[in-house]
């Protein structure tokens, strides 16, 4: 997605709610919040809700991974697979 007021484009992650238990998103954002300023952590613009769905907005922090899934011919290697979980 692209950040219009900032001029920057973010990783948008969006939940459908399906109940009033917190979702997963909002268990994201309390990390991202706690961990804010500490080095090597996404940068967390904000979160929100929109049309009965939730979502986290941060900074980008490579290729989509799905992308990468399908140029990889849809097989990871065991080498990307360890490299993807290092980074």
């Amino acid at each position: 997605a692209y950040d219009n007021i900032l001029n920057v484009s973010v990783a948008l992650k969006v939940e459908k709610i399906k109940s009033k238990k917190p979702t997963k998103i909002i268990n994201e954002v309390n990390v991202y919040k706690d961990l804010t300023g500490c080095e090597d952590i996404q940068v967390f613009y904000g979160n929100g809700e929109k049309d009965g769905r939730q979502f986290v907005a941060t900074s980008i922090l490579g290729p989509n991974l799905e992308n990468v899934f399908y140029y990889c011919k849809k097989d990871f290697s065991i080498r990307t697979i360890c490299l993807i979980g290092i980074q």
